[in-house]
């Protein structure tokens, strides 16, 4: 969308002078930071609100041809989703988890950033501790035992899910509700 950044990763815009496409430009921001990355200017900043970046575009000579001041609202980034087979809830066949290698997958729709998960929690309730799983996507052999001990009618959570972006961000995102 024109004129909105996102918090907490890298945003790409366009600069450039309409009046010397030879010379030069300087960049500012009125919070974050805004440097020039290739034919693009980066720009980061932290959290969501109205942000300014102002520019001074120079002639070849260094004498100012132009200036312009454009306005940006910052908006929290959405977060990605999880999904477990394919599905983020509801009515799902014991015998298509077992029969499968049943995996938790991250679905960022929006961003560029890749997103890696940390952990997951299988659990019975809400409520309830759980089996805990750090290492894969996967679910584990204990996570299986877990949902292979349920009857028809039951419900098993995938909760406790954290993801980590890029630069070490983590996420916690909402649990995933099934009944078998």
């Amino acid at each position: 969308s024109q004129n909105i950044l996102y918090a907490g990763t890298d945003n790409f815009i366009d600069i450039a002078s309409s009046t010397n496409p030879k010379g030069t430009l300087e960049v500012s921001i009125s919070r974050g930071t805004i440097s020039q990355d290739g034919g693009l200017y980066r720009v980061y900043v932290v959290e969501a609100g109205p942000v300014t970046i102002d520019v001074t575009a120079l002639d070849s000579l260094g004498k100012v041809s132009e200036t312009f001041k454009t306005e940006f609202n910052v908006q929290k980034r959405s977060l990605p989703g999880i999904t477990f087979l394919g599905s983020s809830g509801g009515i799902i066949r014991k015998d298509e988890i077992l029969g499968s290698m049943p995996y938790l997958t991250v679905n960022n729709w929006r961003w560029s950033d890749s997103f890696r998960l940390k952990m997951f929690t299988v659990s019975k309730s809400l409520t309830s501790v759980g089996v805990s799983n750090t290492s894969s996507n996967m679910m584990s052999s204990r996570q299986l035992n877990l949902i292979r001990e349920l009857d028809g009618g039951d419900t098993f959570y995938i909760k406790d899910i954290v993801v980590e972006d890029k630069s070490g961000q983590v996420y916690n995102l909402p649990p995933l509700g099934f009944i078998i």
